[in-house]
C-alpha cells in the first residue's frame, strides 16, 4: 500500500515501488505478447486463433496507453518532489 504523509499526499518512499511496477507492467506486455505469438503459431482451431488475436490487439491496445501512464507516473514523481522540497524550504 502507497505511504501517505500528514497532508495525504504520497511519500518519496514509494516512487522506487512506482517506478518497478511500470517497468514490470512493461515487461508482463512484452512476454506476453511473445507467448501469444508462439501460441498462434502452434495453433490448429480457428476459435482459438480468434480468441489469441484478439487478446494480442487488447495487449497492443494497453501498450499504446503506456507513454501517456509513465508519463502520469513522471509529473507525479515530480509534483511530488517540488511539493517536498517547497514544504522544507519554508521551514527554516
Amino acid at each position: 500500500m502507497e505511504k501517505l504523509n500528514k497532508k495525504g499526499g504520497i511519500s518519496l518512499g514509494s516512487v522506487p515501488a512506482t517506478v518497478w511496477t511500470v517497468i514490470l507492467i512493461g515487461i508482463f506486455l512484452g512476454v506476453g505478447g511473445i507467448v501469444l505469438a508462439e501460441f498462434i503459431d502452434q495453433s490448429t482451431d480457428a476459435t482459438a486463433d480468434t480468441m489469441i488475436n484478439d487478446t494480442l490487439v487488447s495487449l497492443g491496445t494497453f501498450s499504446d496507453w503506456m507513454p501517456i501512464i509513465i508519463l502520469v507516473v513522471v509529473i507525479g514523481i515530480v509534483v511530488t518532489v517540488l511539493m517536498t522540497a517547497l514544504a522544507f524550504g519554508g521551514r527554516r
